[in-house]
């Protein structure tokens, strides 16, 4: 059975920067979704995943809409569950921001924070430079 087994970002909230909540939303670790990592997807509203050959197809126009899931622990059906889900419209801000924040705990841990950590967007070294 060809089924896709996800891994799930965990999204940190960032107290510093709130205005990043939206943008590094995971879609798979919101309030009420049943999902866990390393579970497979069997289907996607109803059309099974060993049947796609790429399931980022299935997902093509659902940002913002809600997505049915069946998911399990083994790919099968047997013991498997739904859950609801509403896609993001890009992955990027996620990783980029895990990237960071994994970047800040490197160099937090063992340190004896005789070094730091600081990290410019493009836009935001111009801004700088422009003081």
């Amino acid at each position: 059975m060809n089924t896709i087994e996800f891994g799930i970002l965990p999204y940190r909230e960032d107290s510093e920067r709130p205005e990043l909540g939206s943008a590094c939303r995971s879609p798979l670790t919101e309030i009420g979704v049943n999902a866990k990592e390393g579970e497979y997807i069997l289907t996607v509203d109803g059309k099974p995943t060993n049947q796609m050959t790429d399931i980022y197809e299935s997902l093509v126009n659902t940002v913002g809409k809600q997505v049915k899931l069946k998911l399990n622990a083994e790919p099968k059906d047997a013991g498997a569950h739904e859950t609801t889900v509403i896609p993001t419209g890009s992955e990027q801000p996620l990783y980029y921001y895990n990237w960071v924040q994994s970047n800040i705990e490197k160099v937090s841990q063992g340190n004896g924070r005789k070094i730091g950590y600081v990290m410019c967007r493009i836009w935001e070294y111009r801004v700088l430079m422009n003081l």
